[in-house]
């Protein structure tokens, strides 16, 4: 019998500061969309003044920044203060018999309770955003307040009938498992290892009537694995396995979707105060068509708590492999392995109406359902409006695939105690492919890390061009690790040893801008037609020495050098082709796709893929490029030194 307990608790509270006499809580942040000089804020106090001399050349001779695209003024933006507790247990029994062969049964129940409780709001209030009207601040959007629109809406900011608050939510998650595994030795070279668990989850807003908002009964994952020695003697093993694993939903998506996180979004002139930095002349301003009063329009994003498809069902991969394994030489075996990897089902927030209302379901497999309020909601068909021709058109909403495939070829020297067999080594050569058009639960190319609440089923409008090579698609990965030990005395013992890491890059994209969703979330090309990042090597060394005071009491000094070479090369670039607001280029062809490893990545992409001289922003505009594109973003991390004293008993 073995039982097990555990609690985590977390908080994470997110300071306050001051900047040019202002506190940053109460004031809103500015995100300046369009190309702008510096200048044009020398009268917005002393940061203006900070700004208008770091834009000025006289100012540092051979620097001048100006003029510069995309920029925040103003507060911190978004903020929250978080708290954490996680509750675990497990119980289980194990028995050892014989029935046909030898028996190790295992059978058990893990519990588990999780709670997330989060204070969230921006910082004034209210997030602003330059509109992208092609003049230096025309007009502004309040963005991402949490509020909700009276109906009917409100005539002027003055009538003070939306309230920008700090949103509360608390959620829970219970995880509850079954399990049962047998180790079955038929005979001596054969051995067959299966399992099966049966897992349960239920997610809601605590203190909330009714039945949870999610509930997911039926995850069912067996497992198995067989081992065949075919040398009769353990110098050899043929081995397959392949099992199913459910993904434990996080609780970010009860947080983000249980929570009434319901949003008002306004649009005003530039003339209409907004922040302690937004300034204008009311005289001077004309009043946006269809506006309020006081030139100011409203629209609500979502609707309070997001709906569930009925019939939901647990995310889930496959994972199956293969390897061979023979021992050559005594310690020193060769072998060669296969892994595959197979995205099955995805739990996703989807909209498919281009972001007016969302639902949480299996995309491309859950049924039709209605929501709380009537509507039809089709996770399988999704419905948009041609930004050209300004016709509605349907269009199927693609199956999630992540695909993955590994051949590995390995020599392996263990450690042997016997006379002159001091040192071990072991050298690896992968060939990988990473294939399909959903990223996981993490998307690299805006850093979203939101589970189940990714932006890839949010607009009908990005769904082209997602399907290629994924962000950790390494096609080759080189290792090589070797460590010998010297015995200077009976109770002296040094260790030397060192390691050779060669990998390739990861793909690179040509990333545009949404209007609402803002930078990175649009394909403009398929995913990894601007290249690779460079081939990455690293050499790291090591070093221990042993001291037995007595038999029983080892002291242990050891020393680790990492990136000897003190190699800096690029690990990623920037992506963002443009900051302009654009819609994917549907059926798009590069003639090349190495735009990232050239000199100039912004002109070799246009050399490489000319359908990008066609590029035009939302509005019918050229496209201004980031001058920045292709360009490293982050680097290998330097030399490094790590020391470590340890005394085991």
């Amino acid at each position: 019998m073995e039982a097990q307990g555990g609690w985590h608790h977390q908080t994470l509270k997110t300071g306050t500061a001051v900047f040019d006499g202002v506190d940053q809580r109460t004031a809103s942040q500015v995100r300046w969309e369009l190309t702008h000089n510096l200048s044009e804020f020398y009268d917005q106090g002393a940061l203006g003044a900070q700004l208008f001399t770091a834009c000025d050349p006289s100012a540092r001779p051979g620097f001048n920044p100006c003029p510069v695209t995309r920029f925040l003024t103003g507060g911190l933006g978004y903020l929250a203060d978080d708290k954490l507790d996680r509750f675990a247990g497990k119980l289980s029994a194990s028995a050892l018999f014989g029935f046909y062969g030898r028996h190790n049964v295992k059978a058990g129940v893990d519990v588990e309770r999780s709670s997330y409780d989060r204070t969230k709001y921006y910082s004034g209030g209210v997030s602003l955003r330059e509109h992208e009207d092609g003049s230096f601040g025309a007009t502004f959007q309040d963005f991402n307040g949490y509020a909700v629109l009276p109906d009917p809406p409100p005539t002027s900011t003055a009538a003070n009938t939306v309230r920008f608050v700090a949103l509360g939510v608390s959620t829970v998650s219970y995880s509850r498992a079954l399990f049962l595994q047998d180790s079955w030795s038929i005979l001596d070279p054969l051995t067959v290892n299966f399992g099966v668990r049966w897992e349960m989850q239920d997610m809601f807003k605590a203190g909330a009537a009714g039945p949870p908002n999610l509930a997911i009964h039926d995850n069912v994952g067996p497992r198995i694995q067989v081992i065949y020695d075919f040398t009769g003697q353990g110098r050899g093993a043929v081995k397959a396995t392949w099992g199913r694993f459910y993904e434990n939903i996080p609780l970010d998506l009860g947080d983000r979707s249980f929570g009434g996180e319901t949003q008002v979004v306004s649009e005003r002139q530039h003339c209409v105060p907004a922040s302690p930095r937004v300034g204008g002349t009311p005289a001077t301003c004309d009043r946006i068509p269809g506006a309020n009063a006081d030139r100011t329009t409203y629209s609500q994003v979502n609707a309070g708590v997001v709906p569930v498809a009925p019939d939901l069902k647990g995310q889930y991969v496959d994972m199956y492999g293969g390897s061979v394994e023979y021992e050559l030489l005594p310690d020193l075996s060769v072998g060669f392995e296969y892994q595959g990897r197979r995205l099955g089902r995805v739990i996703e927030d989807m909209s498919v109406d281009d972001g007016r209302t969302f639902f949480i379901a299996n995309p491309a497999e859950s049924k039709p359902f209605r929501d709380a309020s009537g509507t039809l909601q089709d996770p399988g068909v999704a419905t948009s409006v041609d930004p050209v021709t300004l016709r509605q058109f349907t269009t199927a909403e693609p199956r999630p695939e992540r695909r993955y495939d590994a051949f590995t070829v390995q020599l392996r020297k263990v450690f042997s105690r016997r006379a002159g067999r001091r040192w071990l080594a072991q050298a690896s050569y992968t060939y990988s492919i990473l294939r399909g058009n959903y990223p996981g639960l993490f998307r690299t190319e805006n850093g979203q890390l939101d589970p189940n609440v990714l932006s890839e089923y949010d607009l009908v409008s990005l769904l082209p061009n997602r399907d290629g090579p994924l962000p950790n698609d390494v096609p080759h990965q080189l290792k090589l690790f070797g460590s010998y030990v010297f015995d200077v005395t009976s109770r002296l013992r040094i260790q030397a040893g060192g390691a050779i890491r060669a990998r390739s890059g990861t793909p690179v994209n040509y990333l545009g801008a949404h209007p609402v969703y803002g930078t990175g979330e649009a394909f403009i090309l398929p995913r990894g037609s601007a290249g690779r990042t460079p081939f990455v090597t690293s050499f790291d060394v090591r070093g221990a020495l042993e001291y037995a005071l007595t038999p029983r009491y080892i002291l242990r000094f050891t020393l680790d050098v990492f990136n000897v070479l003190n190699q800096r090369q690029a690990l990623a670039v920037d992506q963002n082709y443009t900051f302009d607001n654009v819609l994917p280029i549907v059926n798009g062809q590069c003639v090349k796709r190495d735009a990232a490893s050239a000199g100039d990545p912004s002109s070799a992409a246009l050399t490489d893929c000319p359908d990008l001289k066609y590029l035009r922003t939302t509005d019918g505009r050229p496209v201004t490029l980031n001058r920045n594109f292709g360009r490293p973003t982050q680097y290998q991390a330097p030399l490094s030194v790590r020391f470590g004293l340890a005394l085991t008993f």
